[in-house]
């Protein structure tokens, strides 16, 4: 039993400084958006995975499905860019 205690308050401790990592990410992230460091388009592309998620996890209800859609649409979407990458390298837009 003491050595599930610790355990359990090693994954407190991990679980606390993750969120607190990713919060001070974030938090920077917002901060370089907002002072113009960042491009509009870059953070549109880096959000776009977790709008489909949620967007799909509202709409499904369950959190495989979501996932699993947003893995799909993800596909799709990297298939489109490919496609109008290589249109744009072929007649040099």
């Amino acid at each position: 039993m003491g050595n599930f205690d610790i355990v359990g308050i090693a994954l407190g401790i991990f679980l606390a400084l993750t969120v607190a990592g990713i919060l001070v990410v974030v938090g920077f992230g917002l901060k370089n958006l907002f002072s113009g460091r960042h491009e509009w388009q870059k953070i549109a592309v880096l959000v776009l995975p977790f709008a489909i998620f949620g967007i799909l996890l509202a709409t499904l209800g369950g959190i495989t499905q979501a996932g699993v859609g947003t893995l799909i649409a993800m596909i799709f979407v990297m298939v489109l860019l490919i496609v109008l990458s290589s249109i744009r390298t072929t007649f040099k837009f």
